[in-house]
C-alpha cells in the first residue's frame, strides 16, 4: 500500500500531514473487514462528546448486532419431509390457499377467528419447537371448518401474521421451523 500526503488543516492554522491509504476514494468505506469495535474511553459518560462515526451502546440497550447474530432455527421439514404441515395433500392434488390471520406475540400464537372459527391462543413457554405441534393442530381444526376443497385438491393456508411489539424473534423463529412445511408464512405490514 502506497501512501500519499494531503494537507490538513487544525484550528492553529498549521499544515499537518495526513495519510491516505492507496485507492480511497472519499465518502467511500473501506474494502476489508470494519475496523475492530471500540469501547467508549472510560472517561467517557453518557454526555460525553462522540467523535463523527463513532457509536457506544448505551448500558441498558442490547447491542442490534446481537439479534442479528442469533442462529437460525432449522425447518422441521429436514426432520419430517416437505410439506409436513398439510395434511391432505398429495402430488397429483390441486392446492388452493385461504389465508388465517395469526398475531404473534414474544409469549404466544392467537388464530384470529375466522368464519365459523373461535380465536385460539397457542402459550409459547420455550422454544417455540416445543408449542409448534400444537399451534399446527389449532390449524387444521380451523381448516376443518371451511369443508372439503374440492375433489383432486386440498386446502393450503396462508398464514398471514400480525407481528406485536416484541414478537420479532418468535416470528423469525416460526417461520423458520415451518419452511417447506407446505403451509406458507406472510408476514402482514402493521
Amino acid at each position: 500500500m502506497g501512501n500519499r500526503s494531503g494537507n490538513g488543516s487544525s484550528s492553529g492554522g498549521q499544515a499537518r500531514p495526513v495519510e491516505i491509504p492507496e485507492g480511497y476514494v472519499a465518502g467511500q468505506p473501506r474494502d476489508g473487514p470494519p475496523p475492530p469495535r471500540r469501547d467508549p474511553p472510560a472517561d467517557a459518560g453518557p454526555g460525553s462528546p462522540l467523535r463523527p462515526g463513532e457509536w457506544y451502546p448505551s448500558p441498558d440497550q442490547p447491542d442490534p448486532k446481537d439479534k442479528a447474530e442469533a442462529p437460525k432455527k432449522a425447518s422441521l421439514a429436514k426432520k419430517r419431509g416437505r410439506d409436513w404441515g398439510l395434511r391432505d395433500a398429495s402430488e397429483a392434488a390441486v392446492p388452493v390457499t385461504r389465508p388465517i390471520r395469526i398475531d404473534c406475540y414474544a409469549d404466544r400464537l392467537v388464530l384470529v377467528p375466522g368464519e365459523g372459527n373461535h380465536s385460539r391462543t397457542i402459550p409459547l413457554d420455550g422454544p417455540a419447537e416445543a408449542s409448534i405441534d400444537k399451534f399446527i393442530s389449532a390449524v387444521w381444526e380451523h381448516m376443518d371448518s371451511w369443508g372439503i376443497a374440492g375433489k383432486g385438491m386440498y386446502w393450503r393456508p396462508v398464514l398471514t401474521v400480525r407481528v406485536a411489539p416484541g414478537g420479532q424473534q418468535r416470528f423469525a423463529e416460526i417461520s423458520s421451523l415451518l419452511e417447506d412445511s407446505g403451509l406458507a408464512v406472510e408476514r402482514k405490514p402493521e
